[in-house]
């Protein structure tokens, strides 16, 4: 898929670095928190605590790029979020999140991580 093709608004309220160090982590918690809203805020804080103070992140920063994630997942775009972090340019994403989509794309595409269905649709 053309990265240039892939235009999904919620990418420009996460990032693509965010998207690339932090979608395995959200993906791997999701079916946790996915039919649950009080699981999925308990995870926000847990989130905020664990990563978004230390990089300086509001609470409303690290709650709306986390929503913006999960709204990937629930719309069956994670494969073309990874995929845009990829094929993203050096200057735009760093290195660490290039290589943290890439393996998480090796590890879909090796059935160690299983996709969740989508279960809504999403403007992109």
């Amino acid at each position: 898929m053309d990265c240039q093709k892939f235009r999904y608004k919620k990418m420009k309220t996460v990032g693509a670095w965010f998207v690339g160090v932090f979608m395995r982590e959200i993906l791997h918690e999701y079916p946790k928190f996915c039919n649950d809203v009080k699981k999925r805020s308990e995870f926000i804080k847990y989130f905020h605590k664990e990563y978004g103070e230390n990089l300086g992140y509001t609470f409303d920063t690290t709650k709306a790029k986390c929503y913006a994630v999960i709204e990937i997942i629930k719309a069956g775009r994670v494969l073309d979020a990874i995929e845009y972090v990829i094929e993203s340019n050096d200057k735009k994403v760093p290195e660490d999140a290039f290589w943290a989509a890439s393996d998480l794309l090796d590890d879909i595409i090796k059935e160690k991580i299983v996709l969740p269905e989508a279960v809504e649709e999403v403007e992109v």
